[in-house]
């Protein structure tokens, strides 16, 4: 994209140079964030209480993919680049068992997209109120400018939504984790995802959870944190070899 792009790294108090290498969780931001949207109290306690590196990249509007349309290659970037550059930099474990990515909304979209389509990199993919179905709303939040308006056709929203994709994967490639509010504009696509992994025998973790009022049920960062804490833990068992909804390799 000859471009540059920010990435926030959150390190545990415990890192040193000479310790072993550590687990590492990419976390992708929504359609309105940045690098530090989820660099919160939240991320940075679950950082150094387990004992993991966060992970958080830039991606604008990008839904991170390569865009059909607009000059916009934000998978290509994370996978060949941001991933490349943090385990040079970090000692971070390089193995796919020690590797994992979530995100919130458009953050949860990408990071099953991105998991989906790289599970040799891959071993857990987490979501907060993921923004599943790219035909819904189908020019907001800037799908109009990376698939062409809606008007003009598809532009490969349907078979590159996460209900499709998932069809690649089989039952126990990867710790594959949904949570959503039930007062989420996004329920239903999670609910429809979750219908069609339980149908096809996919092992997965899926969580619908009611907070005290509605606000805390959906679409915001009342709701998010404790879904991201809930993802956290799951992860850090994952990492540690104490959750075995994966397989060790992938061919």
């Amino acid at each position: 994209m000859n471009k540059s792009f920010k990435c926030s790294v959150l390190i545990p108090d415990s890192y040193g140079g000479d310790s072993e290498p550590l687990p590492v969780v990419y976390l992708l931001h929504g359609s309105s964030g940045t690098h530090l949207t989820l660099v919160s109290k939240t991320t940075s306690n679950a950082v150094d209480r387990l004992g993991f590196v966060a992970v958080c990249p830039w991606g604008g509007q990008s839904w991170w993919m390569d865009a059909p349309v607009a000059n916009s290659a934000f998978e290509s970037w994370i996978v060949s680049d941001v991933m490349p550059t943090v385990e040079s930099t970090y000692r971070i474990r390089t193995d796919r068992s020690g590797r994992g990515i979530a995100g919130s909304s458009m953050g949860g979209f990408g990071a099953h997209y991105i998991g989906l389509r790289h599970k040799n990199l891959f071993s857990a993919v987490g979501s907060v109120f993921g923004a599943f179905d790219l035909t819904r709303q189908p020019d907001n939040w800037g799908k109009g400018l990376l698939f062409g308006p809606a008007s003009n056709g598809d532009g490969g929203r349907i078979e590159r939504s996460i209900l499709q994709i998932s069809h690649s994967l089989a039952n126990g490639e990867l710790l594959l984790i949904e949570t959503v509010g039930t007062s989420d504009f996004t329920l239903q696509e999670n609910r429809e995802l979750h219908a069609d992994l339980t149908k096809r025998g996919i092992e997965h973790v899926y969580v619908e959870m009611r907070g005290t009022d509605d606000k805390s049920s959906g679409h915001s960062y009342e709701f998010a944190w404790p879904a991201f804490d809930m993802i956290f833990d799951r992860f850090a068992a994952h990492f540690a070899g104490r959750d075995k909804i994966w397989k060790e390799s992938v061919k």
